[in-house]
């Protein structure tokens, strides 16, 4: 049995502190009985830490996994602990006797497990020594014992990185607006993926909170009030005609298009109505992007769904304790909106740490911001919108504007906040460390399955990927679609074959990769997982980067960028506009797969508002289609009886 003698070192060893400190390391019992002890120095205002005793918790399991540290101190938002591992602020391990002090080493390499991606301190402490590693320096343990840790001040000093104010979420926010916080420390390698993709459904949550505050707080105020407007044309001019693909203003009124209905007008109805639209113009201007979430995109979300009544912002979105179809359609706008952040944060944290873009939304970039905002009171929005400017520049296809960027047209502070947030959480991981298909099924821990569910978003393990390319016969001559690519898998995987292939002949160059890019085509209705496919492929040529200069880097980034023939945000579905007769169909008859039943009234229709790559990428002809398909009943189709030379689409 090991007892710590007590040593009396003046007014120290009568203090509560001291009492406390000498009750701990003469506690002969069991190791799970000196965890209240730790508890309690951090929690008890006597000893000067003074945490809230719901954020430290006791052997307990952190949320998302089965590690259970002896002790965990969550850091606080607005004075409420966040229990999630993106904010595991400080872990504690906790040993009898003097084990610490002889196998330090030892215990730190078997414990390390407990840190998560929000540790930034980490304790391992006997009866006689505490070890405490600073997470984000990745430096050396400080040695404390706890004879000189009776003494008030270097007790202070050994836990000043718990004292509440520093655990604030709103504090860290600070420093990291301040440039004060490390970015990129924490490694893939070391953590593991799950704990990476556990970042970004944190992420996901942070943002998809923020934006439902949002949808609640402007978007049905300003849909109500746009909707009050257009009742007041309507009862004068007749129901209001939407056609969102046009170049004028959105919305006209039936009456005046009908020429049989028109005659009923008056010649004053008539004079007076070009004024009166101009005036309902101009004051439905700032709600415009309301109506068109009602009258437009809910109708999208409900047609992927499989849901064929009416859906709207301003119907109750539960009934009971059951998502309503307008809560599903609501709940899948939220969701893709956030989603687009994600995917476009995701793609910058990669292009900075790999040097393709200068630093804008991790440290340096934030500082620099920051300091504008201050002056111009100016939201992260701002941010995000300047970045996604720049960002264009080397991804076109993936930063264009999208309807989805509402929400960074607000000024909404909690949004702002959420924003900054996330880019903090983000800042820590090191892109470098990304390895073989870590985004690949990243949804399936992103979005719960539901959700999944309800999109038909079912994603395919990478070993099933590569038997069916190479029962396609899939090899270096053969261009290839995946009409539902998600995260691009089937992509990945051929793209794998070839570097293999142009490494083993000494071949793997600019070039080379180029011409392999050019053959993969992929299409897939959510962004975000476009995004996920782009940073794959364009990770799987990072050989190619290596002791370059990062004004060459971005040079050939910019190169193999636009080989990158992934497109989203479409519905390969989608007929834009076009009408079908007898489903929509693949001709298989002229040596390769084509979509054809829409194909020649594309070609002579230009269909607004659809990208000209994703137009392209449907009209053109491929050796290989393969994929997994989305598991949804649509409006958009409704398959007729196929002839012999076609195969139905997937």
């Amino acid at each position: 049995m090991f007892t710590m003698p007590s040593v009396h070192t003046g007014h120290s060893a009568t203090s509560p502190l001291a009492r406390k400190i000498t009750q701990f390391c003469n506690d002969a019992s069991g190791e799970r009985n000196l965890y209240p002890f730790i508890r309690d120095l951090l929690t008890s205002t006597t000893f000067g830490i003074g945490l809230k005793s719901d954020q430290v918790v006791v052997d307990s399991a952190l949320p998302g996994g089965r590690d259970i540290p002896d002790l965990t101190v969550f850091s606080t938002k607005a004075g409420r602990a966040i229990k999630t591992p993106d904010h595991a602020y400080g872990v504690f391990e906790v040993k009898r006797g003097h084990d610490v002090r002889d196998n330090a080493a030892a215990i730190y390499e078997e414990k390390k497990k407990y840190i998560k991606a929000g540790t930034r301190w980490f304790f391992i402490l006997d009866q006689e020594e505490v070890h405490k590693w600073d997470v984000m320096a990745k430096t050396e343990a400080s040695v404390h014992r706890w004879e000189d840790l009776k003494d008030p001040e270097k007790f202070s000093v050994c836990f000043a990185e718990m004292r509440p104010d520093r655990v604030a979420l709103e504090e860290q926010l600070k420093d990291f607006r301040d440039n004060k916080t490390r970015y990129a420390f924490q490694s893939i390698d070391e953590l593991g993926r799950l704990h990476f993709i556990e970042t970004i459904r944190e992420i996901a949550s942070i943002l998809s909170t923020a934006v439902t505050q949002l949808v609640d707080t402007k978007v049905i105020p300003d849909l109500r009030a746009a909707t009050t407007l257009v009742e007041v044309m309507e009862g004068r001019w007749g129901p209001a005609v939407y056609d969102w693909a046009s170049a004028e203003f959105p919305i006209e009124f039936t009456n005046l298009l009908d020429e049989e209905i028109a005659q009923t007008l008056t010649s004053t109805d008539i004079a007076e109505y070009p004024e009166a639209h101009d005036d309902f113009a101009a004051e439905v201007e700032a709600h415009l992007y309301a109506l068109r979430i009602e009258k437009h995109l809910l109708g999208e979300y409900a047609s992927r769904m499989g849901i064929e009544g009416e859906v709207s912002l301003l119907k109750p979105r539960r009934t009971g304790s059951k998502l309503s179809d307008s809560g599903k359609a609501v709940e899948s706008f939220i969701y893709e909106t956030a989603s687009l952040i994600v995917s476009r944060m995701l793609m910058v944290r990669f292009s900075e740490d790999h040097g393709f873009l200068k630093r804008y939304i991790s440290n340096g970039g934030v500082e620099v911001f920051a300091r504008y905002a201050d002056y111009y009171a100016k939201p992260m929005q701002a941010l995000l919108k300047e970045t996604y400017k720049q960002s264009a520049e080397l991804y076109r296809n993936l930063f264009d504007p999208n309807i989805l960027d509402w929400a960074l047209d607000s000024s909404d502070e909690n949004l702002s906040n959420a924003l900054l947030h996330a880019m903090y959480l983000l800042s820590r991981w090191d892109f470098r460390t990304i390895h073989g298909d870590i985004l690949s099924g990243v949804y399936d821990h992103y979005l719960d399955a539901s959700k999944r569910r309800a999109l038909g978003e079912v994603f395919t393990r990478p070993e099933i990927a590569r038997y069916m390319l190479e029962r396609c016969a899939y090899d270096a001559t053969k261009t290839v679609l995946d009409p539902a690519c998600g995260t691009g898998t089937f992509l990945v995987e051929a793209l794998n074959q070839d570097v293999k292939r142009l490494k083993s002949q000494g071949m793997l160059n600019e070039q080379t990769v180029t011409l392999s890019l050019k053959r993969l085509h992929g299409l897939d209705i959510s962004p975000f997982s476009v995004s996920l496919a782009q940073i794959q492929l364009l990770w799987h040529n990072i050989d190619i980067f290596t002791g370059k200069s990062p004004a060459e880097i971005r040079a050939l980034a910019a190169s193999l960028v636009p080989a990158i023939k992934v497109q989203g945000g479409n519905s390969s579905l989608d007929t834009l506009g076009v009408p079908l007769v007898g489903g929509l169909l693949v001709n298989a008859s002229q040596g390769g797969l084509e979509f054809s039943t829409v194909a020649s009234d594309l070609r002579r229709k230009r269909v607004a508002n659809v990208p000209r790559r994703f137009r392209h990428m449907v009209l053109d002809k491929y050796d290989i289609v393969i994929g997994n398909p989305p598991y949804v009943l649509s409006s958009i189709i409704r398959p007729g009886p196929l002839r012999s030379s076609n195969l139905a689409h997937p």
